[in-house]
C-alpha cells in the first residue's frame, strides 16, 4: 500500500512539471506570432497613413498569417488535452515543405530584422511530406527565434530541408555562439529550468 502512494506521488509530481512546462512552451510559442502581429501591424498602420500599396499588401499578409499562428497554437492546447485523456488519433497531411519553411520564416521576421540578421532557406527540391504541419511548424519557429537570439547582429540564420529515403530532415543553423554541454543535457529534461542571455541581453 505505502508503495502504491510513492508511486501516485511520483507520477502526480511527474505530471504537474510536464503540465506547467507545457503551458511555458505553449506561452513562448504563442508570443512570437503575437509579437509579429504587432510590429506588422504598426508598419501596417504607417503604411497606410502614407499610401504605399506594396507595403500594405506584404504586412497585411503577415498579419493574416501570424493570426493564423495564434489561433492555430491554441487549438493544440485543445489538442493537447484530448492527447492526455487518450481521445486524440495522429492524422497527418499531406504538405509543401516550401511553403511551410517560407511561412515559418514570414513569421520570424520581424525578429530577425530587428537584430540585423538575415534569414535564409535551403529546401531541396519541391518535397512533399506527409506532417502535422502546425506541429513542425511550431518546432521550426521556436529553433529560429532561438537562434536568432544567441546570433549576433550582423549574423545569418538558415532553415534546410532535405528528404533522404523515407525520412525528411530539417537543419536550423546559425552563426551564432552555440550551446555548451551543460546546457545540452538540461535541453529535454522537464525538471531542470534552462536560460541563458541572449546576445542582445
Amino acid at each position: 500500500f505505502q508503495n502504491n502512494i510513492s508511486e501516485l506521488n511520483k507520477k502526480v509530481m511527474k505530471d504537474t512539471i510536464e503540465k506547467d512546462k507545457f503551458y511555458s512552451i505553449v506561452s513562448h510559442d504563442i508570443m512570437n506570432p503575437f509579437n509579429a502581429l504587432l510590429g506588422f501591424s504598426k508598419i501596417l498602420k504607417d503604411a497606410v497613413r502614407e499610401g504605399d500599396q506594396k507595403e500594405i499588401e506584404e504586412c497585411s499578409t503577415i498579419v493574416h498569417q501570424s493570426a493564423n499562428r495564434i489561433s492555430n497554437l491554441l487549438q493544440n492546447l485543445l489538442v493537447w488535452s484530448r492527447v492526455q485523456n487518450g481521445k486524440l488519433q495522429f492524422s497527418p497531411q499531406s504538405c509543401s515543405i516550401n511553403q511551410l519553411v517560407s511561412e515559418t520564416i514570414a513569421i520570424i521576421t520581424p525578429i530577425a530584422k530587428n537584430k540585423d540578421i538575415k534569414l535564409k532557406w535551403d529546401v531541396n527540391g519541391e518535397i512533399t511530406a506527409d506532417i502535422d504541419k502546425n506541429m513542425i511548424g511550431s518546432v521550426l519557429q521556436n529553433l529560429t527565434t532561438n537562434a536568432i537570439k544567441f546570433t549576433e547582429r550582423g549574423g545569418e540564420v538558415t532553415i534546410s530541408a532535405f528528404s533522404e529515403s523515407d525520412k525528411l530532415n530539417f537543419i536550423v543553423s546559425d552563426t551564432g555562439l552555440g550551446i555548451n554541454e551543460e546546457q545540452l543535457q538540461k535541453l529535454f529534461k522537464l525538471d531542470k529550468a534552462s536560460s541563458s542571455r541572449g546576445t542582445d541581453d
